[in-house]
């Protein structure tokens, strides 16, 4: 879920700048981003009937955490995921990053720390990001990841199509060879 084991400092956990992010996955980062350290404390995913309970930044109780996050995701069934959608998906997230002079923080940024508290952020921090383009994002394991995935998903599709293609040729030929019988 982190690069390093938790060290109960969840601003250095929320780093997320680069290849070298310690938020190095979508799990870690939705962590960050939803979970604070005061118990009960109000989230910037939801407002829960039943407040989540505190995290305390080490990696088992991050764990735990993303258990009781994705409990309240009300992620769907399985679906057919394509290519567009997925690319959809990740433009929505990286559209709520918002930016100072030099850092990009997506979630409650507060002060810009992004230690899971309301005053100081619950936030996952892209240091030097001052757009979307810039590597500190772009570089980021999971956005990385998700970019490669997309593009891997869209030459299937590609092939996909493609084949139904030849095939509609193939049996519109064979179609015609049994008409000259």
């Amino acid at each position: 879920m982190f690069s390093q084991k938790g060290s109960g400092n969840i601003g250095t956990l929320c780093y997320a700048t680069g290849a070298t992010a310690k938020a190095k996955t979508i799990i870690a980062t939705i962590t960050c981003t939803c979970a604070s350290v005061a118990s009960g404390s109000a989230k910037a995913c939801w407002q829960p009937k039943t407040p989540l309970t505190a995290w305390d930044g080490s990696a088992d109780a991050a764990t735990a955490k993303w258990a009781e996050l994705k409990k309240r995701c009300h992620i769907p069934g399985q679906a057919k995921l394509t290519s567009s959608e997925l690319q959809a998906a990740l433009t929505a997230v990286l559209a709520q990053i918002e930016f100072d002079l030099s850092t990009g923080y997506l979630g409650g940024a507060g002060t810009g720390t992004c230690d899971g508290t309301k005053a100081a952020g619950i936030c996952v921090k892209f240091t030097g990001a001052t757009g979307l383009a810039h590597t500190s994002i772009q570089y980021n394991p999971w956005v990385a990841a998700l970019n490669k995935a997309i593009k891997g998903l869209k030459e299937i599709e590609d092939a996909t199509t493609a084949t139904a293609g030849i095939e509609a040729a193939i049996e519109a030929t064979k179609q015609e060879e049994y008409s000259l019988l």
